[in-house]
Protein backbone atom coordinates (compact mmCIF):
# COMPACT_ATOMS: atom_id res chain seq x y z
CA UNK A 1 0.00 0.00 0.00
CA UNK A 2 1.38 3.41 -1.03
CA UNK A 3 0.98 6.67 0.89
CA UNK A 4 2.13 10.07 -0.33
CA UNK A 5 1.26 13.76 -0.54
CA UNK A 6 -0.78 14.35 -3.66
CA UNK A 7 -2.84 16.92 -5.53
CA UNK A 8 -5.19 14.24 -6.89
CA UNK A 9 -8.87 15.18 -6.65
CA UNK A 10 -10.66 13.08 -4.01
CA UNK A 11 -13.63 11.31 -5.60
CA UNK A 12 -16.94 10.90 -3.75
CA UNK A 13 -17.00 7.75 -1.66
CA UNK A 14 -13.29 7.78 -0.78
CA UNK A 15 -12.87 7.41 2.99
CA UNK A 16 -11.43 10.68 4.31
CA UNK A 17 -9.80 10.88 7.75
CA UNK A 18 -8.71 13.78 9.92
CA UNK A 19 -11.20 16.55 9.23
CA UNK A 20 -14.77 15.66 10.26
CA UNK A 21 -17.14 18.59 10.72
CA UNK A 22 -17.46 17.79 14.44
CA UNK A 23 -15.03 15.86 16.63
CA UNK A 24 -14.15 15.12 20.25
CA UNK A 25 -11.07 13.08 21.04
CA UNK A 26 -7.33 13.07 20.45
CA UNK A 27 -5.88 15.15 17.64
CA UNK A 28 -2.75 16.83 16.38
CA UNK A 29 -3.27 20.58 16.77
CA UNK A 30 -1.29 23.50 15.38
CA UNK A 31 -1.86 27.09 16.51
CA UNK A 32 -0.48 29.66 14.06
CA UNK A 33 -0.31 33.41 14.65
CA UNK A 34 0.42 35.98 11.93
CA UNK A 35 3.11 38.35 13.20
CA UNK A 36 2.22 41.99 12.65
CA UNK A 37 -1.31 41.26 11.54
CA UNK A 38 -3.01 43.02 14.46
CA UNK A 39 -1.12 46.22 13.64
CA UNK A 40 -2.06 45.78 9.99
CA UNK A 41 -5.74 45.53 10.93
CA UNK A 42 -5.58 48.71 12.99
CA UNK A 43 -3.75 50.71 10.33
CA UNK A 44 -5.10 49.36 7.05
CA UNK A 45 -8.55 47.84 7.71
CA UNK A 46 -10.19 50.22 5.23
CA UNK A 47 -7.44 50.01 2.61
CA UNK A 48 -9.47 49.59 -0.58
CA UNK A 49 -6.47 48.40 -2.62
CA UNK A 50 -5.34 45.50 -0.44
CA UNK A 51 -7.34 45.14 2.82
CA UNK A 52 -5.84 42.86 5.50
CA UNK A 53 -9.06 40.85 5.74
CA UNK A 54 -8.65 39.71 2.14
CA UNK A 55 -5.03 38.80 2.85
CA UNK A 56 -6.09 36.68 5.83
CA UNK A 57 -8.77 34.90 3.82
CA UNK A 58 -6.30 34.15 1.02
CA UNK A 59 -3.82 32.71 3.53
CA UNK A 60 -6.52 30.55 5.13
CA UNK A 61 -7.93 29.34 1.83
CA UNK A 62 -4.49 28.33 0.58
CA UNK A 63 -4.30 25.54 3.14
CA UNK A 64 -8.01 24.78 3.36
CA UNK A 65 -8.46 24.32 -0.37
CA UNK A 66 -5.04 23.03 -1.43
CA UNK A 67 -5.16 19.39 -2.50
CA UNK A 68 -1.39 19.32 -1.98
CA UNK A 69 -1.98 19.01 1.77
CA UNK A 70 -3.74 15.65 1.31
CA UNK A 71 -2.18 12.26 2.05
CA UNK A 72 -3.43 9.73 -0.51
CA UNK A 73 -3.57 6.01 0.33
CA UNK A 74 -3.60 3.70 -2.67
CA UNK A 75 -3.22 -0.06 -3.06
CA UNK A 76 -0.92 0.43 -6.04
CA UNK A 77 1.33 3.15 -7.42
CA UNK A 78 -0.75 3.49 -10.57
CA UNK A 79 -0.70 6.63 -12.68
CA UNK A 80 -2.98 8.31 -12.00
CA UNK A 81 -3.31 6.72 -8.54
CA UNK A 82 -6.63 5.25 -7.44
CA UNK A 83 -7.18 6.62 -3.92
CA UNK A 84 -8.47 4.13 -1.35
CA UNK A 85 -8.54 6.64 1.51
CA UNK A 86 -7.25 10.13 2.17
CA UNK A 87 -6.06 12.20 5.12
CA UNK A 88 -6.81 15.91 5.39
CA UNK A 89 -6.52 18.59 8.07
CA UNK A 90 -9.28 20.80 9.41
CA UNK A 91 -8.59 24.55 9.20
CA UNK A 92 -10.26 27.08 11.52
CA UNK A 93 -9.56 30.83 11.67
CA UNK A 94 -9.82 32.68 14.99
CA UNK A 95 -9.30 36.41 14.38
CA UNK A 96 -5.74 36.69 13.00
CA UNK A 97 -4.77 33.17 14.09
CA UNK A 98 -5.21 29.87 12.27
CA UNK A 99 -5.81 26.49 13.92
CA UNK A 100 -4.92 23.32 12.01
CA UNK A 101 -6.19 20.00 13.40
CA UNK A 102 -6.07 16.35 12.40
CA UNK A 103 -8.39 13.97 14.25
CA UNK A 104 -6.97 10.63 15.38
CA UNK A 105 -8.82 7.34 16.03
CA UNK A 106 -8.95 5.98 19.61
CA UNK A 107 -6.53 3.09 18.91
CA UNK A 108 -3.96 5.43 17.27
CA UNK A 109 -1.99 2.99 15.05
CA UNK A 110 1.43 4.30 14.08
CA UNK A 111 0.76 4.65 10.36
CA UNK A 112 -2.35 6.75 11.03
CA UNK A 113 -0.41 8.99 13.41
CA UNK A 114 2.35 9.62 10.88
CA UNK A 115 -0.02 10.28 7.98
CA UNK A 116 -2.08 12.64 10.11
CA UNK A 117 1.09 14.37 11.26
CA UNK A 118 2.16 14.92 7.66
CA UNK A 119 -1.17 16.53 6.76
CA UNK A 120 -0.72 19.05 9.60
CA UNK A 121 2.90 19.67 8.62
CA UNK A 122 1.90 20.21 4.98
CA UNK A 123 -0.94 22.58 5.89
CA UNK A 124 1.32 24.66 8.14
CA UNK A 125 3.97 24.80 5.41
CA UNK A 126 1.43 26.10 2.88
CA UNK A 127 0.11 28.64 5.39
CA UNK A 128 3.71 29.74 6.01
CA UNK A 129 4.39 30.13 2.30
CA UNK A 130 1.11 31.95 1.66
CA UNK A 131 1.66 34.29 4.63
CA UNK A 132 5.10 35.22 3.29
CA UNK A 133 3.59 36.02 -0.10
CA UNK A 134 1.05 38.30 1.60
CA UNK A 135 3.76 40.07 3.62
CA UNK A 136 3.50 38.32 7.00
CA UNK A 137 5.63 35.98 9.08
CA UNK A 138 4.12 33.30 11.29
CA UNK A 139 4.83 32.01 14.78
CA UNK A 140 3.29 28.81 16.04
CA UNK A 141 3.34 25.47 17.83
CA UNK A 142 2.05 21.97 17.17
CA UNK A 143 0.87 19.66 19.96
CA UNK A 144 -0.94 16.35 20.49
CA UNK A 145 -3.86 15.96 22.87
CA UNK A 146 -7.58 16.13 23.53
CA UNK A 147 -9.80 18.59 21.68
CA UNK A 148 -13.39 19.33 20.70
CA UNK A 149 -14.51 21.13 17.58
CA UNK A 150 -17.58 21.98 15.54
CA UNK A 151 -17.79 24.23 12.48
CA UNK A 152 -17.94 27.22 14.85
CA UNK A 153 -15.95 26.11 17.94
CA UNK A 154 -12.47 24.90 18.84
CA UNK A 155 -11.65 24.15 22.47
CA UNK A 156 -9.67 21.68 24.56
CA UNK A 157 -6.36 20.95 26.29
CA UNK A 158 -4.44 20.43 23.03
CA UNK A 159 -5.59 23.82 21.74
CA UNK A 160 -4.57 25.49 25.02
CA UNK A 161 -1.21 23.70 24.99
CA UNK A 162 -0.42 24.76 21.42
CA UNK A 163 -1.55 28.33 22.15
CA UNK A 164 0.62 28.47 25.30
CA UNK A 165 3.68 27.24 23.43
CA UNK A 166 3.13 29.71 20.58
CA UNK A 167 2.54 32.73 22.80
CA UNK A 168 4.90 32.03 25.72
CA UNK A 169 7.71 29.85 24.38
CA UNK A 170 8.22 30.22 20.64
CA UNK A 171 9.31 33.89 20.92
CA UNK A 172 10.31 34.33 17.26
CA UNK A 173 9.14 33.38 13.77
CA UNK A 174 9.21 29.59 14.02
CA UNK A 175 6.82 26.68 14.65
CA UNK A 176 7.87 24.59 17.64
CA UNK A 177 6.79 21.03 18.46
CA UNK A 178 5.11 20.35 21.81
CA UNK A 179 6.21 17.72 24.35
CA UNK A 180 3.25 15.34 23.89
CA UNK A 181 3.78 15.29 20.14
CA UNK A 182 7.51 14.74 20.62
CA UNK A 183 6.76 11.79 22.93
CA UNK A 184 4.53 10.26 20.26
CA UNK A 185 7.21 10.84 17.61
CA UNK A 186 9.76 9.05 19.81
CA UNK A 187 7.35 6.12 20.16
CA UNK A 188 6.24 5.77 16.54
CA UNK A 189 9.46 6.50 14.67
CA UNK A 190 11.26 3.68 16.53
CA UNK A 191 14.62 5.45 16.42
CA UNK A 192 14.76 5.71 12.64
CA UNK A 193 12.95 8.97 11.80
CA UNK A 194 12.63 7.80 8.18
CA UNK A 195 8.90 8.48 8.23
CA UNK A 196 9.39 12.13 9.14
CA UNK A 197 12.08 12.78 6.57
CA UNK A 198 13.52 16.29 6.66
CA UNK A 199 10.56 17.79 8.45
CA UNK A 200 11.91 18.61 11.91
CA UNK A 201 14.96 20.63 12.90
CA UNK A 202 16.75 21.64 16.10
CA UNK A 203 16.75 25.34 17.04
CA UNK A 204 19.78 27.02 18.63
CA UNK A 205 18.00 26.84 22.02
CA UNK A 206 17.57 23.06 21.49
CA UNK A 207 13.81 23.19 20.97
CA UNK A 208 12.43 21.14 18.07
CA UNK A 209 10.76 23.02 15.22
CA UNK A 210 8.98 22.33 11.97
CA UNK A 211 11.68 23.28 9.47
CA UNK A 212 10.57 26.10 7.10
CA UNK A 213 11.22 23.81 4.13
CA UNK A 214 8.95 25.48 1.57
CA UNK A 215 10.62 28.83 2.21
CA UNK A 216 14.03 27.31 1.48
CA UNK A 217 13.25 25.32 -1.67
CA UNK A 218 15.78 26.38 -4.29
CA UNK A 219 18.00 29.44 -4.51
CA UNK A 220 15.40 31.59 -6.29
CA UNK A 221 12.65 30.83 -3.76
CA UNK A 222 15.00 31.41 -0.85
CA UNK A 223 16.20 34.73 -2.30
CA UNK A 224 12.62 35.96 -2.81
CA UNK A 225 11.66 35.01 0.72
CA UNK A 226 14.81 36.57 2.15
CA UNK A 227 13.86 39.90 0.58
CA UNK A 228 10.28 39.58 1.82
CA UNK A 229 11.28 38.95 5.42
CA UNK A 230 13.98 41.60 5.36
CA UNK A 231 11.28 44.07 4.28
CA UNK A 232 9.02 42.85 7.10
CA UNK A 233 11.80 43.29 9.63
CA UNK A 234 12.67 46.77 8.34
CA UNK A 235 9.03 47.80 8.69
CA UNK A 236 9.03 46.95 12.42
CA UNK A 237 8.86 49.95 14.73
CA UNK A 238 10.79 48.47 17.66
CA UNK A 239 13.97 46.47 18.11
CA UNK A 240 12.02 43.81 20.02
CA UNK A 241 9.72 43.30 17.04
CA UNK A 242 12.68 43.11 14.66
CA UNK A 243 14.28 40.35 16.73
CA UNK A 244 11.32 38.06 16.01
CA UNK A 245 12.55 37.78 12.40
CA UNK A 246 16.26 37.31 13.08
CA UNK A 247 16.37 33.52 13.41
CA UNK A 248 14.35 32.84 10.26
CA UNK A 249 16.46 35.38 8.35
CA UNK A 250 19.61 33.52 9.40
CA UNK A 251 18.24 30.31 7.81
CA UNK A 252 17.20 32.13 4.63
CA UNK A 253 20.69 33.63 4.31
CA UNK A 254 22.37 30.25 4.85
CA UNK A 255 20.20 27.12 4.54
CA UNK A 256 23.10 24.97 5.77
CA UNK A 257 22.35 26.32 9.25
CA UNK A 258 19.26 24.10 9.42
CA UNK A 259 20.14 21.31 11.90
CA UNK A 260 18.00 18.32 10.99
CA UNK A 261 16.68 16.40 13.96
CA UNK A 262 18.05 13.11 15.25
CA UNK A 263 16.17 10.67 17.45
CA UNK A 264 18.16 11.76 20.50
CA UNK A 265 17.18 15.36 19.77
CA UNK A 266 13.51 14.46 20.17
CA UNK A 267 13.99 13.40 23.80
CA UNK A 268 16.25 16.32 24.65
CA UNK A 269 13.69 18.62 23.02
CA UNK A 270 11.11 17.51 25.58
CA UNK A 271 13.51 18.33 28.41
CA UNK A 272 14.35 21.71 26.91
CA UNK A 273 10.67 22.60 26.59
CA UNK A 274 10.09 21.86 30.26
CA UNK A 275 13.15 23.94 31.17
CA UNK A 276 11.86 26.86 29.08
CA UNK A 277 8.57 27.01 30.97
CA UNK A 278 8.94 28.42 34.46
CA UNK A 279 5.32 27.64 35.30
CA UNK A 280 5.12 24.40 33.34
CA UNK A 281 3.32 23.58 30.11
CA UNK A 282 -0.43 22.98 30.43
CA UNK A 283 -1.15 19.28 29.91
CA UNK A 284 -2.52 18.62 26.44
CA UNK A 285 -3.96 15.25 27.45
CA UNK A 286 -6.65 14.90 30.12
Amino acid sequence: MESYLSDVEIAPGVWTRGNPDAFQGTAIVAFIDLLGFSASIRRHWNDANNPPLEKLLRIKNTAASSRKTTIIISDTATAPPLPKEAYRSRIHTISDSIVVCSALPPDLPGNVFLRSLWTVFASVQFIWESAATEGYAIRGAIELGDIYWTPAETIGPAFLGAYYLESKVSQCSRVIIGPELLKAAVQWTDGQLNQLGRALAVCPDKLIELAPSRLLLGDDTRAKNLLRFENMQNACETEKAKQKYQYLLSLLRDASKVKWVSHNDLQSGIEQLLAHCDQGIPSAVT
